[in-house]
């Protein structure tokens, strides 16, 4: 049968066609490939990219490999001077510890262990921050990676191999896996991960009924790491319970083993199961001056999360327009029950969030809070007629696949900058979002690409130099000048302050060495 599995490709229309699996060493060479090419591009940037909202799951890695513990007590940087923690922060019974879901940075410890063993990250100092958010990214870019993998295994229990390839590609790089999940350690990537991998084990349990379990551990997971993923793991739930009535029990006994410990750990210190959840809505509620989080408009969402010039899934990825047209195919016709489960998950999910009063969440790039549903909806575009025959609509299709990388592109280079805050803070004026003279992508272009993580540090150290300066250490001015030189060279600034630093020390040749270069 491998012999001829190019030559007629397996069918997506019916469950008995998930039976046949890429087991050939070749395809298994083609996952490597996606990996490794997805995970260098994701970092080609050489940048991390998110907000606040990822700081102390940056951190807290660093901690449970050095420290032992769930605190981040010791980084007194992230609340020291403060009236109040930040909102990423709350104070327990004398601690301090993360309001974010706790999984994604234990996950993310065993790739931070060996780092940090080996001294190539050392505690305190300017180079700190920058350092700890840069490995944060790598790890991030891990999990995305995989994800993509996952993406075309799935797919290859569908359809034959160049679709599968060519989905694939779309998922990885024309989605805001690239510029979103893969560039910090937002919650996003590790749920992407196990999403996916819960729907690639349930497809495959047609055959091995036993990775039914296996699959609940992966949802719990999921779940542990985006408890706003809850409506899409529920659906999934529903599944098993309808069509996997056996092994169903075995599902939710290991569904239970990440859930039940997380939920000990958030009754602990917040005494709620949603955890510190609770705080971050419920700054979301006063920033936003109303009454209830889910007071916002069905409708007004639905459009923002599709249409939107500066969030909307159609604007950023409008190849996922083939994906909703194969959803509605799917339903039509005699496919795996999982299929018409995923789409009423996928659906469920967009509802859910439309009624968020802050659908387009907060200071971000394109429809973040519909990148963990990207793994599932990219499989349906498996049943779009004249799709995987890579005829009929390959033009189309090929120029929405384009565009939407472009996108991205522009925002894992040029994002931030500066839309989401000016002139006004999106957060505060929201009809900003509709604004089609002044979009995010027209402000990434004109602003151009960002500055590298090298360049960040040198910045940082260039600033901490004029600081020293102001100070009177004129010694430690100039040692932090060269390093912001030694980052990236040939910065007039950087020569200046190295000039006078030199100078207050006396040493004149130096100094004039600094100004003529």
């Amino acid at each position: 049968m491998a012999m001829h599995e190019n030559h007629v490709p397996p069918s997506p229309l019916t469950a008995q066609n998930t039976r046949n699996a890429p087991g050939r060493p070749s395809e298994r060479v083609v996952c490597a490939l996606l990996f490794v090419c997805s995970f260098s591009l994701y970092n080609s940037n050489l940048r991390e990219i998110s907000e606040d909202d990822t700081i102390a799951t940056r951190f807290l890695p660093v901690s449970l490999v050095t420290e032992f513990d769930l605190t981040l007590d010791e980084f007194l940087f992230l609340y020291e001077g403060r009236d109040k923690p930040p909102y990423y922060l709350a104070r327990v019974n004398g601690h301090y510890v993360s309001t974010s879901p706790i999984m994604p940075a234990i996950l993310a410890s065993p790739f931070y262990a060996p780092v940090l063993a080996t001294g190539m990250i050392k505690r305190g100092g300017v180079d700190f921050f920058y350092d700890v958010s840069f490995l944060s990214k790598v790890v991030a870019s891990v999990f995305a990676a995989a994800s993509v993998v996952l993406v075309f295994v799935t797919l290859r229990r569908l359809t034959a191999l160049k679709p599968s390839l060519v989905f694939t590609v779309a998922y990885a790089f024309g989605t805001n896996t690239w510029a979103v999940s893969s560039q910090g350690m937002w919650q996003h990537a590790p749920a992407q991960l196990f999403l996916a991998l819960t729907v690639c084990l349930l497809l495959q349990s047609a055959s091995r009924p036993s990775l039914v379990a296996w699959a609940g551990l992966s949802a719990g997971l999921a779940l542990a790491c985006r408890p706003a993923a809850i409506v899409f793991v529920v659906v999934l739930i529903a599944y098993v319970l309808h069509k996997r009535t056996k092994a169903a029990p075995f599902f939710i006994l290991l569904f239970l083993v990440p859930m039940v410990p997380v939920a000990a750990y958030n009754l602990h210190y917040f005494g709620a199961l949603q955890g510190g959840y609770g705080k971050l809505t419920s700054e979301h509620v006063r920033l936003g001056q109303i009454a209830h989080p889910w007071s916002g408009s069905f409708f007004a969402g639905l459009a923002g999360h599709l249409f939107s010039p500066n969030r909307g899934l159609f604007v950023f990825t409008p190849f996922t327009l083939f994906a909703f047209v194969g959803m509605a195919s799917a339903w039509r016709r005699q496919v795996d029950p999982l299929f018409r489960y995923l789409s009423l998950a996928i659906l469920l999910t967009l509802a859910v969030g439309c009624k968020f009063f802050s659908w387009w969440a907060g200071w971000s790039f394109g429809p973040r809070y519909l990148t963990d549903v990207l793994p599932a909806l990219c499989l349906f575009l498996v049943f779009v007629d004249g799709l995987t025959d890579m005829r009929r609509l390959a033009l189309p299709f090929g120029v929405t696949v384009v565009f939407s990388i472009c996108v991205q592109a522009i925002g894992a280079f040029c994002y931030p900058s500066g839309w989401n805050w000016s002139p006004e803070n999106v957060d505060l004026r929201p009809n900003r979002l509709w604004d089609w003279r002044d979009t995010e992508l027209r402000r990434c272009l004109e602003r151009g690409v960002r500055p590298t993580f090298f360049g960040e540090k040198a910045e940082a150290h260039l600033e901490q130099s004029l600081r020293q300066f102001g100070a009177g250490n004129f010694a430690e001015a100039k040692r932090e000048a060269q390093i912001a030189l030694r980052l990236r060279p040939h910065n007039p600034q950087s020569h200046n302050a190295l000039g006078n630093a030199c100078l207050r020390l006396g040493q004149v040749h130096e100094a004039r060495d600094a100004y003529e270069t």
